[in-house]
């Protein structure tokens, strides 16, 4: 399943302070969700139009980047 692996590491990261988390432990993070390269990039750069293209949920997407999303 596509994105199944990013969705999941954006679910159980699913706020900024927990994708700040994420950062901070990346290679370890990474390496538990079995991350491709391009994904980890994709969360390391916050590049939410490339997490929805590698197939990561749109709703899970704007919870772990709420802070993105907020004025």
């Amino acid at each position: 399943m596509k994105g199944y692996r990013l969705s999941k590491a954006l679910q159980d990261h699913n706020s900024p302070p927990k994708m700040k988390q994420f950062v901070a432990e990346f290679d370890v993070m990474c390496a538990r969700y079995e991350l491709s390269a391009e994904e980890a990039d994709a969360i390391a750069r916050a590049d939410l139009e490339r997490l929805y293209e590698l197939g990561a949920n749109p709703y899970l997407i704007r919870f772990a980047f709420r802070d993105k999303f907020e004025r």
